[in-house]
C-alpha cells in the first residue's frame, strides 16, 4: 500500500480490512478453545440458555462475577447472528476489537501524517506480541482496549473543535463504561488519567467538569452489573483479580522495585516495536527536535503515560494489563516515522520493512501452524466431546469435585449434560463424579468405591479430568 498512489482516506480503511482479513481471521477457526477462553465462554452458554443477561451463571448455576459480563454478551449476541455458540462466536468480539484499535490509530493519525506513515503505525498496532497473542481469543484485553482508546480519540476530536460537550461528555462515559464492563475498572486509568492529565496541561480546564460527568456514566453502567453482587466475598475475588492485595500491600521495599522494573521490562518487550516510541514523545524536547505538533504529542503522551505509572507502581499487577496504552505508542511511532521522512529517509523505509517479517509470521501463525499441530489444537475439544458422550450414553445428576476443571473442555458439553450438574451429591440413585485438578479425593458421606475411571484424560494444558459413575443405591460399586 505504501507504494501505491491511493492517498485516499476510505483507501486506508479497505487496506487495513483486507490485511486484518488475511493476517488474523483464520487464526480464529481453529477447533478448540484455550487459554481463559472457556471462562468467558461458559457464562455465554447460559446467557443463550437461560437468559441471566445481568447474573450469569456456568456450570450448573455457579455464579460468574470473576469479570464484567461484556464479553460473554458480545458472545451470546454473536452466537445468536450465526445461530450456534462456537469458537468463531467465541472469537469474533476479540476480532473486532483488533480491526478498531487499527482503524482507530489510522483515524488519530491520518488528519496530521501522510498516508505511508499512518497505514504503518496502523499496521504495528496490531503487530506487537502483546496483540497477536490475544488478537483471535475470546478473551477481554483487546475488548477492553479498544474501549478505552475509543472514548480518548473522541475527547481528542473534541479538543480540536474547543472542547467538550453534553454529547461527547455521555458518549465518552459510554465507552469508557464499555471499558469498565469489559476488565473493570483498571482499564480507565488510561482514558480519565490521560484526559485529566492533559488538560491540567491545556486548559479549558472548564473540561474537567464534563470529564466528571462522563465518568459518573461509566461508573453507572458498571454499577447495574456490581453493585447486586457486592459483599464480602465478591470484593475478595475482585481485588484478587485486579492484583490489588499484592500492589497495595507488597512484601518488602525491595520485592516492589524487582516487580516495577519487571513490569516496565515486560511491557517494553511485549509492546515491541510500538515501545520504541516511548522516549521521544515523552518530553516536549524530543517532540520540538522531532517536528511533532506539541498539543496531539503531549495528548498522545498523557494517554500512554498517566494509566501506565499507576500500573507501574502498584506493579503486581501484570504487564498486560498495560494494553490500552499501546494504541497510543502506535500513533507516536506514526508521528516518529513523518517526521523522520524528510531528515533520515532510510529510516522509514526500515521501519516499515521491519513490519514485514511481523505480518508474515502471524500470516504463518494463523494459516499453517496451527495445521501442523491439529493434534494439540484439538485436544480440549475431544476431552469435552469424550465425557459429553460417555454422560449422554447413561444421564444421571453430575458432581463436579476437587477443581479447579478445565472450562474450555467443559464448554464442548452439551446443553442437556450441563442442565444435569448439581451443586451437592444426591441420596440415592446413580451419578457421575467428574473430578478436576485437584485430584481424586471421595466425599466422605459416599460409601461406594470405584477403582478405576470410566474417563481418565488430559487437557491440552496437562489438566485432568477423571471421570466416574456411581450407584448409591448399592452397597458396592
Amino acid at each position: 500500500m505504501t507504494r501505491l498512489p491511493l492517498e485516499g482516506f476510505s483507501a486506508g480503511i479497505i487496506f487495513i480490512g483486507l490485511f486484518w482479513l488475511i493476517a488474523f481471521v483464520p487464526f480464529a477457526g481453529f477447533p478448540s478453545l484455550h487459554l481463559e477462553e472457556g471462562t468467558h465462554a461458559s457464562p455465554a452458554k447460559d446467557l443463550l440458555a437461560h437468559h441471566h443477561w445481568l447474573a450469569p451463571e456456568q456450570l450448573g448455576g455457579i455464579p460468574y462475577y470473576n469479570k464484567p459480563p461484556m464479553l460473554p454478551w458480545l458472545m451470546a449476541v454473536t452466537g445468536l447472528a450465526l445461530g450456534t455458540l462456537n469458537e468463531w462466536a467465541v472469537r469474533i468480539p476479540a476480532l473486532l476489537s483488533t480491526l478498531a484499535i487499527a482503524i482507530l490509530v489510522y483515524c488519530t493519525a491520518r488528519p496530521i501524517v501522510s498516508q505511508r506513515s499512518a497505514i504503518a503505525a496502523s499496521a504495528a498496532a496490531i503487530l506487537t506480541p502483546s496483540v497477536m497473542l490475544v488478537s483471535s481469543v475470546g478473551e477481554t484485553d483487546l475488548l477492553a482496549t479498544s474501549f478505552s482508546f475509543a472514548a480518548f480519540v473522541v475527547f481528542i476530536q473534541s479538543d480540536r473543535r474547543g472542547g467538550i460537550d453534553l454529547p461527547r461528555a455521555i458518549l465518552i462515559g459510554a465507552l469508557m463504561g464499555g471499558a469498565a464492563l469489559s476488565k473493570g475498572p483498571v482499564p480507565l486509568l488510561f482514558p480519565v488519567g490521560g484526559m485529566v492529565l492533559f488538560r491540567l496541561f491545556y486548559g479549558p480546564k472548564s473540561d474537567l467538569a464534563w470529564l466528571v460527568l462522563s465518568l459518573l456514566v461509566a461508573a453507572g453502567l458498571l454499577g447495574i452489573w456490581a453493585l447486586p453482587k457486592l459483599g464480602p466475598m465478591t470484593r475478595a475475588v475482585w481485588f484478587s483479580q485486579m492484583r490489588l492485595d499484592t500492589a497495595l500491600h507488597p512484601a518488602s521495599l525491595l520485592a516492589w522495585l524487582s516487580s516495577m522494573l519487571r513490569f516496565i521490562g515486560y511491557f517494553f518487550v511485549e509492546n515491541l516495536p510500538v515501545s520504541l516510541a516511548v522516549l521521544p514523545v515523552l518530553t516536549p524536547t524530543w517532540r520540538r527536535r522531532l517536528g511533532i505538533p506539541e498539543r496531539f504529542g503531549c495528548a498522545i503522551t498523557c494517554y500512554a503515560l498517566a494509566g501506565t505509572a499507576l500500573l507501574t507502581i502498584g506493579s503486581a499487577t501484570r504487564a498486560r494489563y498495560a494494553l490500552p496504552a499501546e494504541p497510543a505508542l502506535a500513533v507516536a511511532a506514526g508521528l516518529i516515522l513523518e517526521q523522520l521522512s524528510s531528515s533520515a529517509p532510510k529510516l522509514p523505509r526500515l521501519a516499515i520493512a521491519a513490519l514485514v517479517p511481523l505480518a508474515f509470521f502471524q500470516i504463518a501463525r494463523a494459516d499453517i501452524i496451527t495445521l501442523l499441530r491439529a493434534d494439540v489444537v484439538q485436544r480440549n475439544r475431544q476431552v469435552g466431546e469424550a465425557i459429553d458422550a460417555e454422560i449422554r450414553r447413561a444421564p444421571a445428576p453430575i458432581v463436579l469435585l476437587n477443581g479447579p476443571l478445565d472450562s474450555n473442555c467443559l464448554f464442548y458439553l452439551h446443553k442437556e449434560t450441563d442442565d444435569l450438574i448439581v451443586a451437592s451429591l444426591p441420596t440415592s440413585g446413580p451419578v457421575w463424579l467428574l473430578f478436576g485438578n485437584g485430584g481424586v479425593v471421595w466425599p466422605e458421606s459416599l460409601q461406594t468405591r470405584i477403582t478405576s475411571p470410566m474417563l481418565d484424560l488430559r487437557s491440552r494444558d496437562n489438566e485432568p479430568l477423571r471421570l466416574y459413575r456411581v450407584d448409591l443405591s448399592k452397597s458396592g460399586g
